[in-house]
């Protein structure tokens, strides 16, 4: 069985990557990993993914903002299944409109029907989010998948870093993943919701590729 994977950092510094199995990015393009790497959060290495230390030297402040939007689930009840959403933690891929958008569009209002396909397909369009904003409810309860012994992280271009499968996040975090195995994480250090990826890096034109 593998090591469990677990990203640790503290307030104003990188992420420190321990048994990875996986970094690539949205291409497929592998990077190298190791027993522990360090990869940017701040946005300003000439490194990247890697962490160069230029966080101490633009003295890069990681806490949460008193203006990020707060955490809340919104509840959209459906005939045959429940959709939730947070959209603190939502990292503006776009994925679930493209996914489906039958039930996912920003045009109506509420923007989530979970009347406008078959169950399932809204599951597997769900299962898509990487950040865990989205997720369901099938009769009250959430179905228990079982946990990937696999973990990975995707170096979205000029977008934050996808984490998936068998990761523990650590450090000085005061809210937990929505979904410990998909969240995003920032790296563009204009984040509001310190660790997690909210969007900044569209509003700030974030280039990092």
């Amino acid at each position: 069985m593998n090591k469990k994977t677990i990203i640790t950092f503290t307030q104003n510094g990188p992420y420190l990557v321990h048994n990875l199995d996986s970094l690539e990015n949205s291409k497929g393009d592998s990077f190298a990993t190791g027993p522990v790497i360090t990869l940017c959060r701040c946005g300003a290495s000439k490194a990247k993914p890697y962490c160069d230390g230029a966080h101490r030297e633009i003295n890069f402040q990681g806490r949460k903002k008193a203006d990020r939007i707060p955490s809340k689930i919104n509840t959209y009840l459906g005939e045959n299944i429940t959709v939730h959403f947070d959209l603190s933690i939502c990292a503006h891929s776009a994925i679930c409109l493209n996914t489906l958008p039958s039930v996912f569009d920003l045009s109506n209002q509420p923007w989530i029907n979970p009347n406008g396909a078959d169950p399932q397909k809204i599951i597997e369009a769900i299962k898509k989010c990487p950040s865990g904003a989205l997720s369901y409810t099938l009769e009250g309860k959430r179905p228990s998948e079982e946990n990937s012994q696999f973990s990975k992280i995707t170096i979205i271009k000029n977008g934050p870093l996808n984490v998936e499968g068998n990761v523990e996040l650590q450090g000085d975090i005061d809210s937990p993943p929505a979904d410990p195995e998909h969240f995003c994480l920032c790296r563009c250090g204009h984040t509001k919701n310190s660790p997690y990826c909210d969007g900044s890096h569209i509003q700030n034109h974030f280039r990092a590729d």
